[in-house]
């Protein structure tokens, strides 16, 4: 497969809300246009519940799966964020010895993993970097694309940065951000303009501080 899209942002305490339904027709609009630019078979979607951070109290796996199908999409996969835990610690075994002590630091005093960490490897599980038992085999991809709102791209940065201290860091060419605020999200014009700008290496690090991604 050569795209694997992260969609629907959610924790598992939180309402599902006009947000997560626009983040569901961002995702439909982009494999559709991948399709029509490669082939229809060329993309996939997943979808990582926070349970880690926040109880799984008002939403599930299976509950994300039927409101998505309601919708009249559909999802490959739905992962929960605690299911990465182990191999976010083995991911700190490839990173430089100052981000392992920079990391190994922050966990001492918060007592728990942070966030880019989870994100850095859902990531390399996805691209098939990190070997990780819930990723399906056939849900491993070239490429991967997350869609999300801009307000995150603060915490999206510092996975980023994560792995470019890694033994992994060839493969930030490999990862792509969708960013969006509100329905501008939808328009066919940064749709088509994103789905172009596929074909040349992400550059992610760089792309996404400067907004040159859609």
């Amino acid at each position: 497969m050569k795209y694997n899209i992260e969609f629907f942002h959610i924790y598992g305490d939180d309402d599902i809300t006009s947000e997560h339904t626009l983040s569901l027709q961002i995702k439909d609009k982009l494999q559709a246009a991948i399709a029509a630019a490669n082939d229809q078979d060329s993309s996939l979607s997943l979808v990582m519940v926070d349970d880690y951070n926040a109880p799984l109290t008002k939403v599930n796996r299976d509950l994300v799966k039927n409101v998505i199908e309601t919708a009249g999409s559909s999802v490959n996969q739905v992962v929960y964020e605690s299911e990465f835990y182990e191999t976010g610690i083995n991911l700190l075994n490839f990173v430089k010895p100052r981000i392992f002590k920079e990391y190994s630091k922050l966990i001492k005093k918060k007592q728990k993993l942070p966030c880019s960490l989870f994100i850095a490897t859902f990531y390399l599980s996805r691209l098939g970097a990190l070997e990780n038992p819930v990723i399906n085999e056939t849900n491993l991809a070239e490429k991967t694309i997350t869609v999300i709102d801009k307000r995150y791209t603060f915490v999206e940065l510092k996975a980023l940065k994560l792995i470019a201290n890694s033994q992994f860091s060839s493969k930030l060419d490999n990862i792509y951000h969708y960013l969006y605020t509100d329905k501008e999200g939808l328009s066919d014009d940064r749709i088509n303009s994103f789905v172009r700008s596929l074909q040349q290496p992400s550059a992610s690090t760089s792309n996404i501080s400067s907004g040159s991604q859609q």
